[in-house]
């Protein structure tokens, strides 16, 4: 007779403790559920928890929160074998093939709100209760009611630095939800050093409810390659080459029109062998750079590839010349150590976290100055050696960021709230 059978009143938590308690089945000795109960609590595992993570974001589009939960949860399946997760998404199907690798111990369960209103407001609440969560985790903000305990990864509060760069309304609305979810929350998660020291200063957070999650890159998709072992896929991006490299947002905190301004001063000066190739989607005030475009007259020179892949990404990357990423500030930085890995050279600002996260192995420019970033393109594009040493150096740099160092961390914050 299984476990399951002789005693179904049991929760799925307390089958699997039992499980992995007497491996060859021999729980002879557990005579009732009570009994059981009492033996878990002797071996001082009573404490472990029931958790709910908000994973909507694993069904939708590609962006580095959904890598980091993704890379945050594969990794938690290997190390945590005691505490029991709920995902909830869109999709359970979708998001239990992201797990099947890893030996998926998830419980995938259906969110039926689309929009942040119904699910933060109304659904959330109400899934707490119904399926008896301990802790909830979501990204950014979490519901403002709820029976139970919040962990919330916030990756920056840029709204708050660079207020210029974001909608009236998301500062608006950030400032109150992102806050409050801060505050109110048992744990709080970030990606930087910067982030959390911006999270201390601006929130008042007590220092050691706030724990850095760094990000990383999986080696195994984000490494070298030779020419000879780019894909067939790379015919589509040859035409293109040689090439300058660009991922992330259409918005004005990414600087793009700093790098069409140096762009078009190297065309007027004769130098401009190489097409400009941007990945990402269009966002808050995007038009500004077509209209950058069109007023140097470079429509010949960019190239819009929209969303890619996670399978055409490394490539692209190891397809460039050099990877440009002029941007205002950001909470971690995650394409510059991807373009790191597949040792790309790099460009990119003092600003933000960029610094923290390139240390000495890009090439750093001030974000305000044209100069600084024609400069930089000069030496990085007309100069070999400068380009294998950054080669080398990125490489090195992006090793010592590691997922499963982060989920570790994430997994000892949530211990300590059992």
């Amino acid at each position: 007779m299984t476990f399951s059978s002789r005693f179904p009143d049991a929760t799925r938590k307390e089958k699997m403790l039992i499980d992995e308690a007497f491996p060859d089945g021999d729980f002879a000795g557990v005579r009732s559920v009570g009994s059981m109960r009492d033996f878990l609590i002797s071996q001082e595992i009573q404490n472990l928890m029931r958790i709910g993570v908000d994973a909507h974001i694993l069904t939708e589009k590609f962006q580095g929160s959904r890598v980091y939960l993704l890379n945050i949860l594969r990794r938690l399946a290997k190390i945590d074998r005691h505490n029991e997760y709920v995902l909830y998404s869109h999709s359970p199907e979708q998001t239990r093939a992201l797990f099947s690798s890893v030996g998926d111990r998830f419980d995938h369960r259906l969110l039926r709100s689309h929009g942040p209103v119904g699910r933060l407001l109304f659904e959330f609440p109400r899934l707490e209760k119904r399926d008896k969560l301990d802790l909830l985790y979501n990204q950014y903000i979490s519901p403002p009611f709820g029976r139970c305990r919040r962990a919330v990864t916030i990756h920056d509060i840029l709204f708050e630095l660079l207020p210029q760069f974001f909608s009236p309304l998301f500062v608006a609305r950030s400032r109150l939800f992102i806050r409050r979810s801060a505050q109110r929350a048992s744990v709080v998660f970030t990606d930087s050093q910067f982030s959390r020291q911006a999270l201390l200063e601006r929130y008042a957070i007590p220092a050691e409810k706030i724990h850095i999650t760094y990000c990383a890159v999986d080696h195994d998709l984000f490494h070298p390659l030779e020419p000879r072992e780019w894909p067939s896929a790379a015919e589509q991006f040859r035409p293109y080459r040689p090439f300058i490299f660009f991922v992330g947002r259409l918005d004005p905190r990414k600087n793009l029109r700093l790098l069409i301004e140096a762009l078009a001063s190297r065309k007027r000066r004769g130098k401009l062998a190489e097409k400009l190739l941007i990945t990402g989607c269009k966002d808050y005030r995007h038009r500004e750079v077509f209209q950058a475009i069109e007023r140097h007259n470079l429509e010949n020179e960019v190239v819009f590839l929209g969303g890619v892949d996670d399978q055409l990404l490394p490539l692209l990357y190891n397809m460039a010349e050099v990877f440009v990423f002029p941007s205002w500030g950001e909470g971690f930085g995650l394409p510059v150590l991807e373009a790191m890995a597949c040792g790309t050279p790099v460009i990119t600002t003092d600003r933000g976290s960029l610094a923290e996260v390139a240390g000495d192995a890009a090439f750093l420019v001030d974000p305000s100055s044209l100069d600084s970033l024609e400069e930089a393109l000069d030496k990085v594009l007309s100069h070999p050696h400068l380009r294998q040493s950054l080669r080398e150096k990125g490489l090195g740099q992006a090793k010592k960021f590691d997922w499963g160092h982060s989920a570790r961390v994430f997994y000892e914050a949530l211990q300590r709230l059992a």
